[in-house]
């Protein structure tokens, strides 16, 4: 997740870092796993790696947890997400219209994003992932959800739906 808040001094790393773990523990609390969450807490000037678009984080989560972002498919809510899945090489890329989604879209898409699909909910982007995979869930099939700051993989995020709501009223720290 992009935090900015921090690099301008809006909250704390500290505190950041506490919103991370309260909302994977709302995750793991109903029945999913979060292998690692990772925060970019540069301020957009800075030019830094790790900032969405740039796929700095997924490749960085591609080597500690071993991914293959070939294999995996980003699920965002924000074209910069959608943009770094590209940059990554992600097999496939999900806008979902939930958070701030709805509002990209009403934004030109950025003319170097090539071909995505655009759902209503995580629950149409878990749909659209096994719809692409034959209905089956097959090995770890990877999908990098940075709508929220977690990885997930495909063959357990099914466990994930339920209101987001919830976790959209975890996360209201800053806007990029």
């Amino acid at each position: 997740t992009n935090q900015s808040a921090v690099g301008r001094g809006v909250i704390s790393i500290q505190t950041a870092e506490e919103i991370n773990d309260k909302l994977i523990k709302t995750i793991q609390e109903n029945g999913a796993r979060v292998d690692r969450a990772y925060m970019c807490p540069h301020r957009p000037d800075e030019g830094c790696d790790c900032r969405k678009p740039k796929p700095g984080m997924i490749l960085q989560a591609a080597r500690e947890l071993d991914l293959d972002p070939s294999r995996s498919w980003m699920i965002g809510d924000a074209w910069s997400d959608l943009l770094a899945g590209q940059s990554a090489g992600a097999r496939g890329l999900i806008m979902v219209r939930t958070g701030r989604g709805l509002d990209q879209t009403r934004e030109p898409k950025p003319e170097s994003l090539q071909g995505y699909s655009l759902v209503d909910d995580l629950e149409k982007a878990v749909d659209t992932l096994l719809a692409n995979q034959g209905g089956k869930v097959k090995g770890y099939r990877q999908a990098i959800y940075t709508g929220l700051p977690t990885i997930i993989l495909a063959d357990i995020i099914k466990k994930l739906i339920f209101e987001q709501r919830e976790l959209r009223g975890l996360y209201h720290v800053s806007s990029e």
